[in-house]
């Protein structure tokens, strides 16, 4: 199990292949859940932030850094399923073997978010 903040599977897609790599990954699942710190919170905001509490940084440097803030749980899920599909590092068996869920954090249910859509945002 790979966690990420926000759940995202860029910030750990290069340890996913070197997982692969050495142990063979068979299945990958993708997990949200409800009230995600990262679904609080804006790109814009994580770096105003950033450039208060660093002010002597560049701030096009901070201007630069990807934070995957999440507006839409299913679209988060999708997308991150939508990335696996169009890496072509990943191997087509385990692409298919890829799926999505979100996890109610007070209920428990878990909703399996149907992927590889044609148009999923990137």
């Amino acid at each position: 199990m790979l966690r990420a903040n926000g759940g995202r599977i860029e910030t750990v897609f290069n340890d996913m292949l070197a997982l692969d790599h050495f142990f063979g990954v068979t299945d990958i699942v993708i997990l949200h859940h409800t009230d995600c710190g990262f679904s609080h919170m804006t790109q814009s905001n994580i770096h105003a932030d950033l450039q208060r509490r660093f002010p002597e940084a560049d701030p096009a440097y901070i201007d630069s850094l990807p934070f995957r803030t999440i507006d839409s749980l299913e679209r988060s899920v999708r997308d991150d399923i939508q990335f696996i599909h169009n890496s072509v590092l990943v191997a087509k068996e385990l692409k298919d073997r890829t799926v999505g869920f979100i996890v109610d954090i007070n209920t428990g249910q878990l909703t399996q978010v149907q992927g590889r859509v044609a148009d999923a945002p990137q």
